[in-house]
């Protein structure tokens, strides 16, 4: 027969390693987070690059002494998409930033069973 301590080892045995595969896959995720937040982050910069030498080149050609209209309003329409899409990519930043510094309900379920583990 087995006594309380024995049950009680072998109980949190099972449990510290279903918490421990819970955490890895939670730091999985994250990891995978952390990746996309880089591959974001490097498109915003491209745009925001771009974005900038457009607005250059308007700034430019509105200075000549007879501005293209036609030119302007093609720049002026990409700058309109490209802040657009600059919007979108840091939304979606916003949005897996949120994301990553909410704790999951699996680990908020967890937590108080690994306070008692150790």
């Amino acid at each position: 027969m087995k006594d309380i301590k024995t049950w009680k080892k072998e109980i949190n045995e099972i449990l510290v390693s279903k918490a421990n595969e819970l955490l890895k896959n939670f730091q999985a995720q994250r990891d995978k987070g952390f990746e996309e937040l880089s591959r974001l982050s490097g498109q915003l910069d491209d745009l925001e690059k771009k974005r900038k030498e457009l607005v250059a080149s308007q700034e430019a050609e509105s200075k000549n002494f007879i501005p293209s209209n036609a030119i302007l309003f093609e720049l002026g329409r990409k700058i309109f998409y490209r802040s657009k899409d600059i919007a979108d990519i840091q939304n979606q930043i916003d949005q897996l930033f949120k994301k990553m510094v909410e704790l999951p309900k699996s680990v908020q379920e967890i937590y108080p069973f690994l306070k008692l583990l150790s």
